[in-house]
């Protein structure tokens, strides 16, 4: 998968359904890889239950647990990209009920230009 590739999904999948497909929360804010509600954040996407730990949450994605349980196609896209999608994922102001903001518009662009996305 390319960087590219990965992003284009990003975006489709959750603007499909902000709403019903972002894992955020209001509890402990921020995102879950794996929320209670069955969503999963744009990261906790690619990985595999077998290799989920409630014990990720609350990790950033470069951190070892987290990292580790990646399919190797998804590591090799590297951190700081990953880190610049969960970023679009988590932000509030990034999206609406229908899809990217302004805001998210903007940040995607960012992160096309920095990654060549």
């Amino acid at each position: 998968m390319t960087r590219k590739e990965f992003l284009d999904d990003l975006i489709a999948f959750y603007s499909a359904d902000p709403v019903g497909r972002r894992s955020v929360g209001v509890m402990r804010g921020g995102c879950y890889y794996r929320g209670s509600n069955g969503r999963k954040c744009a990261i906790g996407r690619y990985i595999p239950n077998y290799q989920y730990s409630g014990k990720m949450e609350g990790l950033i994605v470069s951190a070892t647990a987290v990292w580790k349980a990646l399919p190797e196609s998804i590591r090799a896209l590297e951190a700081p990209f990953l880190i610049a999608c969960q970023n679009l994922h988590d932000e509030a102001r990034f999206w609406s009920a229908n899809g990217l903001t302004k805001a998210g518009v903007r940040a995607v662009s960012a992160i096309r230009a920095a990654y060549a996305a």
